[in-house]
């Protein structure tokens, strides 16, 4: 947990454990993405981000932007700007392909074959 002293910038509490959250979220995917390289909990965590709803560019924002992840003020100060610069969050379309924001409809059942390879399916 960070200083409430830090958090200064944020005016609720429910903001800043929503900053609380989107900064430990940070620092997890950036230890399971670049330091153990463990593909199955870095996908754990964006998925995780992806059901609490907090947007993806926020993440990568602090993950890419040069924040050194260990200095909380530093983090604070990087989201409180990409807080302060964005425009109304609208999803991307390749962010949506990762985080869909819909389960995805049940597949269809597969066609049945009649007879040898030869032969048309039936749909």
């Amino acid at each position: 947990m960070l200083p409430s002293s830090l958090c200064r910038g944020s005016s609720t509490s429910q903001q800043r454990k929503e900053q609380q959250l989107v900064m430990r979220l940070c620092k997890d995917i950036a230890r399971a993405q670049f330091v153990f390289a463990n593909p199955k909990r870095s996908k754990r965590l964006w998925d995780e981000a992806a059901a609490l709803e907090i947007e993806p560019d926020r993440l990568l924002h602090l993950l890419y932007g040069g924040v050194d992840l260990d200095d909380p003020a530093d983090l604070i100060a990087a989201d409180e700007l990409y807080l302060s610069q964005r425009q109304g969050y609208r999803r991307s379309p390749w962010v949506s392909r990762i985080f869909p924001t819909r389960r995805r409809q049940p597949s269809r059942p597969a066609q049945a074959c009649v007879g040898s390879s030869g032969q048309r399916c039936l749909g």
